[in-house]
């Protein structure tokens, strides 16, 4: 139990999610009370939504025992987890500061709402090109102003009431050397149709264009572009 409060209290909510994760499954878990059970339940659920697992912290909540379940420990933590369920994220971020639950947890659970927006605004980064500074602000639960600020750091363009995320690109970063073209390669291959279009391809051509159509091939392996 100390290695979760301890980590609980520097905020540190990953390792607390592993601590409390061990706990559970040792036999110390079983001689514990309710309310400690409880705690051990609620920092689970709390390093779950940090890590965007709903889905798990919903398990974690179900296979608790009634009295852990009953604890304010663990009564805190499943209303947080209900509000994302719900994508509501507004009362999640309004509940964060009014939470009732032991210090331990409560350090986490402000660790986990910072992670919870960070999560927020990566996925708005990845999949809008416009949203409304109003809208976004309450996702994140910032003030419109404090989002507006958070927005510029990352390099989005704001103005007219709304938030246009820079595109990002998975493949290449901007400024980037484009691929080298093997221009004999398209060389061979232009040779290797025209003497196809010829009534008799001789057989040297034919090699030769065996040979273009093997480097095409090649050249696709290693990404570069012919085109």
């Amino acid at each position: 139990m100390l290695a979760v409060t301890t980590a609980g209290n520097k905020g540190d909510v990953a390792a607390m999610g592993r601590a409390a994760a061990r706990l559970e499954q040792s036999l110390e878990y079983l001689s514990m009370k309710a309310g400690d059970q409880g705690t051990v339940v609620g920092a689970i659920i709390v390093a779950e939504l940090a890590q965007g697992g709903l889905e798990a912290a919903r398990f974690a909540w179900r296979r608790a025992g009634a009295k852990a379940r009953e604890s304010r420990d663990a009564q805190t933590a499943w209303e947080l987890a209900k509000c994302l369920w719900r994508h509501d994220n507004a009362a999640f971020f309004a509940a964060v500061p009014e939470v009732a639950c032991s210090a331990a947890l409560k350090s986490g659970i402000r660790a986990a709402a910072q992670q919870v927006r960070e999560n927020t605004l990566q996925v708005v980064g990845r999949a809008y090109s416009s949203i409304a500074l109003a809208d976004l602000a309450s996702r994140t639960g910032l003030s419109v102003e404090a989002t507006k600020e958070e927005a510029v750091r990352r390099g989005w363009a704001v103005g007219g009431g709304f938030v246009r995320p820079a595109a990002a690109s998975a493949d290449a970063s901007p400024g980037a050397a484009a691929p080298a073209v093997d221009v004999a390669a398209l060389d061979r291959l232009t040779e290797y149709v025209c003497a196809l279009e010829r009534p008799s391809a001789a057989p040297d051509a034919v090699a030769v264009g065996e040979k273009a159509l093997t480097a095409v091939a090649q050249a696709r392996a290693r990404g570069e572009q012919l085109a």
